[in-house]
């Protein structure tokens, strides 16, 4: 199972029998809400590309972040927080620095839960949520954006403390939430818009929200041996493709976003 995991986490879209003796490899760690994006526009740059194959590398920010502090060599990091960007800047080429996408926070719901209606309905007893771990970019957005609620006028004053004892399980990325509520595991889960993208879940809103907020972050490290080629990646996300590619994932294109 471990042995399934890694590979699973691991997405290489290069094919090392069509690409010449001399190329370089990207190793990119990049968020899990990233995979279909990321993957999709990796492969159009290496079309673009023959001399530059893309390793892609998906698990949640903070656990990426900790494995670059760690020492593991990458070429490109992409948070889905920027946090975890400014943490670790001393490894990183500041001026590499970049946004590439912003998303929002929805509510997934389970197909089996016709009960919940609306967002107060989270707070009702025997509610069974899922949400991402608290050092997670999606489990730090959810949690703010419960705390924001319950300042509202249209909800409870205790609305976020009412949620958060529903909560029957923490994961270490949205993929792995949204998982949850497919498996009918949970009843709703506090994930990204783009993860709705094709799955046909019901899902509820979340009102005043400014997509600037959550941000993807991009950088490329210091101790990358590849930083023209990590730039000229990063140029494509940020161009006109790149970003239609992302906005066809259903994430938002950043006003900063200019190669």
């Amino acid at each position: 199972m471990l042995a399934v995991s890694a590979l699973a986490a691991i997405a290489t879209t290069a094919c090392a029998a069509d690409r010449p003796e001399n190329a370089v490899t990207l190793r990119v760690f990049a968020a899990s809400s990233l995979t279909d994006a990321l993957t999709e526009a990796s492969t159009a740059f290496e079309a673009e590309n023959a001399s530059v194959a893309i390793e892609t590398h998906f698990a949640g920010s903070s656990r990426l972040r900790a494995q670059l502090e760690e020492g593991a060599q990458a070429d490109i990091f992409i948070s889905a927080d920027p946090r975890h960007v400014d943490a670790i800047t001393h490894l990183l080429v500041e001026s590499l620095i970049t946004t590439v996408a912003t998303n929002e926070m929805v509510v997934a719901l389970a197909d089996s839960t016709r009960s919940i209606q609306s967002l107060e309905d989270l707070a009702e007893p025997d509610v069974k949520i899922v949400i991402a771990l608290p050092d997670v970019p999606a489990g730090r957005y959810a949690r703010a954006l419960l705390v924001q609620m319950a300042r509202q006028a249209d909800f409870p004053s205790n609305f976020d403390d009412a949620v958060l004892a529903n909560i029957v399980s923490e994961e270490t990325n949205v993929r792995a939430v949204l998982a949850k509520i497919q498996l009918g595991e949970a009843d709703a889960g506090f994930v990204y818009r783009s993860d709705l993208r094709d799955t046909g879940f019901r899902h509820l809103t979340i009102p005043n929200q400014n997509p600037a907020d959550i941000a993807y972050v991009a950088a490329v490290l210091r101790d990358s041996p590849h930083h023209d080629a990590a730039q000229a990646f990063l140029d494509f996300l940020i161009s006109d493709e790149g970003q239609q590619i992302l906005a066809s994932q259903g994430f938002f294109v950043p006003v900063t976003a200019t190669p």
